[in-house]
């Protein structure tokens, strides 16, 4: 369960639409895998081979996935990247299963906390879809689900 200590969503709902909120992360931060957001599609099956599962906007690795949205550009790229189990880990040693406390250890205070009570660290405009970092989704106390985006 969250300690009492701990940021809450409420307090980050202070900002007017557009303000920006965070700042980009180290482009380390923003892969996974090894694979960066704007890898080429074919770049990932060169550097991971065959994946699991393979969708016109999604490459699966296990519990990776490589995904493109097909609404932005007509080549596969990836968008973002999610992780929904121990089979990768963030540049900074973040996995699934690991304590909210472990995240606010190595990543620090939450930079935003969205309305599905995700943690966030990177840069945002609020209220827009002008996204880039990483969404670590909890039950609570752990990680379930680690995304890197770049909207």
């Amino acid at each position: 369960m969250l300690s009492p200590s701990w940021p809450k969503a409420e307090q980050y709902r202070h900002y007017r639409p557009g303000q920006v909120i965070g700042a980009y992360l180290p482009a380390e931060d923003m892969k996974i895998a090894g694979v960066s957001l704007g890898t080429s599609f074919d770049a990932v099956k060169a550097s991971l081979g065959q994946p699991t599962s393979e969708k016109r906007d999604e490459l699966t690795y296990g519990g990776i996935k490589f995904g493109h949205s097909l609404m932005q550009d007509s080549r596969p790229i990836v968008w973002y990247i999610t992780v929904s189990n121990r089979d990768a880990v963030t540049a900074r040693g973040i996995a699934v299963g690991d304590t909210l406390k472990k995240v606010m250890d190595v990543y620090g205070r939450p930079d935003f906390i969205d309305f599905n009570n995700r943690w966030f660290y990177g840069y945002l405009r609020y209220n827009s879809d002008n996204i880039r970092g990483i969404f670590f989704e909890h039950n609570g106390s752990k990680v379930t689900k680690i995304i890197v985006s770049d909207n």
